[in-house]
């Protein structure tokens, strides 16, 4: 058997949790209140989508997963957004025979392999793994779906939905070829990396899909029917109004400085008036006793005060947002 060239890092993602629809209608039930197409959720393939307001803001973000069951579908979530996503749903099932609930019997691994480790990987488990982003795998140990990399030719990233059984299974096989990280911000910073956003419970209703990337992941259909907030998300796509994308930054400063996602992002010559908010957050990510704290962000803004501004948080003198490169291309068509 071949040998891991570096350790396999598993982290248990305690900041999402994972919903269930499942029933006759569930397919038509999601598809009428999703921008995604869920037809297209099979137990080959996992999609991004979004859940919004009448007025085309995000109530959520998600990743749809299949199960086992054809008549089932999973949806992983922010965890603070479980108990208002599912109360807001339920208001529109009237009829349709389709039952929504939480499901704490599952939890969700995020696992970095590098690129040159993904067949040992799956040798190792003995399991097949998926091998592009978005696609999924129901395996022994969990299902298993593949999210974008900030650098996929050196590290690939893949989500497990588990029961602790299986967790356990999956450290046990890898052995002294995994490596359990109990802080999450490493995970949460390479979502923000990979331009993955979440809406949570601080950023829920501010943001329509396209403001979030939504539609440059593949986490929305402009050809399915309609769904809440679906004219609103067509008309800045179809007339090309969308002035306001996210962006990935970072914040070094020379001590922890709390940062949370929601907070306002200033024009540094425009004291009064905010350009933008942060979206994600991971906190703590390097930090060495000689060296500073480096804070990965989301936050999104428009166009033009990303070319011309000076952008902080919290205030006009707060700390400075410094641009990284987004992975995809964001420039406005």
């Amino acid at each position: 058997m071949s040998s891991f060239t570096t350790p396999v890092f598993i982290t248990p993602c305690q900041h999402l949790s994972i919903f269930s629809a499942v029933g006759a209608d569930t397919r038509a039930f999601l598809q009428s209140q999703l921008t995604q197409d869920v037809s297209l959720i099979s137990p080959s393939q996992a999609a991004m989508a979004g859940f919004c307001t009448a007025q085309g803001r995000l109530w959520a973000t998600m990743l749809l997963t299949p199960t086992d069951q054809e008549q089932q579908i999973h949806g992983v979530i922010a965890a603070d957004l479980m108990e208002s996503l599912l109360k807001r749903l339920r208001m529109f099932v009237l009829r349709s025979k389709v039952t929504l609930g939480p499901v704490p019997d599952l939890q969700v691994l995020g696992i970095e392999v590098a690129a040159a480790d993904f067949d040992v990987l799956s040798s190792t488990l003995e399991v097949t793994l998926p091998g592009a982003i978005w696609q999924a795998q129901m395996t022994s140990c969990g299902t298993w779906i593949q999210v974008p990399s900030a650098n996929e030719n050196c590290r690939l990233r893949l989500l497990a939905l588990t029961t602790a059984r299986q967790a356990e299974q999956i450290v046990d096989q890898l052995g002294e070829n995994g490596k359990v990280l109990t802080d999450v911000n490493a995970w949460k910073a390479q979502d923000v990396q990979a331009g993955m956003a979440w809406v949570e419970a601080s950023t829920q209703d501010l943001f329509i899909a396209q403001t979030l990337n939504l539609d440059l992941i593949g986490g929305v259909s402009f050809t399915k029917g309609c769904y809440p907030g679906q004219e609103v998300i067509a008309r800045a796509h179809y007339r090309g109004t969308v002035k306001r994308r996210m962006h990935v930054a970072t914040i070094v400063s020379p001590t922890e400085v709390e940062m949370k996602a929601g907070m306002d992002v200033f024009d540094a010559s425009d004291p009064d008036n905010p350009v933008g908010r942060l979206i994600n957050v991971a906190n703590t990510v390097t930090k060495t006793d000689e060296g500073p704290v480096t804070i990965w962000v989301l936050f999104e803004a428009p166009f033009k005060s990303i070319e011309t501004a000076s952008l902080r948080v919290g205030s006009s003198e707060g700390p400075l947002l410094t641009m990284q490169p987004m992975p995809y291309d964001i420039a406005p068509t």
